[in-house]
């Protein structure tokens, strides 16, 4: 936990520069759309933005605003930018969500059946099965899968968002489904991998013989003994994943419609709307080592020798 005050500090920094290097600022956004404005009114606004002072202060000036949860406001909207971010969130924490979930319960069961059997038709199949998946772009699966499941076939809606408590679970699954597909599919194959080599080294070890010799079922052997021990990888890859997902969902948000944190980043580095990228970028990150310090703190319970002091 210690150790995680200096990331996040560095993520402040970096979200802070990433948008203070990029070309003009705040008032040129404001005002790239005024022609034959009076010099002194961009210079008012620089000294109301702060634009004058030097970039060390900016720096902890807006620490100080952050630290109070204020991530300043839009300049289009001129909404709370964390208003905005939190307005957009729940959608990309279900399309996120749905996605681990499915490469969790899909990657698994197949890295286990892969694993079980290592060299067998079966293996070779879905060694086959992840090298494509690893080759295959996430738009391209996206736009195939569209087409195909609803222009098509006309099973599942082909984009839009539909809110759980507004109108139901089935009918946001229906619309999340192609989106959960398309961003869990390189997951999906991680996993399979993951389990998969961790199966093979597990079940040779002297534990897994000792259960056997004791007469207990194959099932309880690999359920029971073997996957709490493969599962300590998985968990480190879903961990790192997350960060990994969320950047994907801004390529699933914009080709499905999703009105999410993806579409808004790109709205906002569009339109030149600092603050909002800004924001975005520093609840990404934040997301991403908080996932991580889950991960970690799920070995523990994974793994009894492994111990936080």
């Amino acid at each position: 936990m210690i150790a995680t005050a200096p990331v996040l500090l560095l993520v402040t920094l970096a979200a802070f520069m990433l948008v203070t290097l990029l070309p003009g600022d705040a008032v040129s956004a404001l005002l790239a759309s005024a022609e034959g404005l009076d010099p002194r009114v961009e210079e008012s606004l620089r000294l109301q933005f702060g634009l004058d002072r030097p970039l060390p202060v900016r720096y902890v000036q807006w620490l100080g605003r952050l630290s109070v949860g204020d991530l300043g406001r839009s300049l289009l909207s001129r909404q709370p930018v964390l208003d905005t971010i939190l307005a957009r969130l729940p959608v990309t924490i279900i399309l996120t969500a749905g996605a681990i979930f499915l490469s969790l319960a899909i990657g698994i069961p197949l890295g286990l059946l892969a694993g079980m059997r290592p060299n067998s038709l079966v293996d070779r199949f879905l060694s086959a099965f992840a090298a494509l998946g690893v080759a295959t772009p996430s738009f391209w699966l996206g736009i195939l899968l569209g087409f195909v499941f609803a222009q098509s076939l006309g099973w599942l809606p082909s984009f839009g968002y539909r809110g759980p408590v507004e109108n139901g679970f089935w009918l946001m699954a229906q619309h999340m489904l192609l989106p959960w597909l398309t961003l869990s599919a390189a997951r999906i194959v991680e996993v399979v991998r993951q389990v998969r080599s961790g199966t093979v080294e597990i079940m040779t070890q002297d534990f897994i013989r000792t259960a056997r010799a004791k007469g207990l079922p194959e099932r309880m052997v690999v359920w029971k003994h073997a996957l709490k021990n493969v599962l300590v990888p998985v968990i480190t890859v879903t961990g790192l994943a997350v960060g990994h997902l969320l950047s994907g969902a801004v390529v699933v948000e914009v080709i499905f419609l999703l009105p999410g944190m993806g579409t808004l980043v790109v709205e906002a580095v569009l339109q030149r709307d600092f603050p909002v990228t800004q924001g975005v970028v520093l609840t990404g990150a934040v997301a991403t080592i908080g996932a991580s310090l889950m991960a970690d703190a799920l070995y523990g319970l994974l793994d009894p020798r492994i111990r936080y002091d």
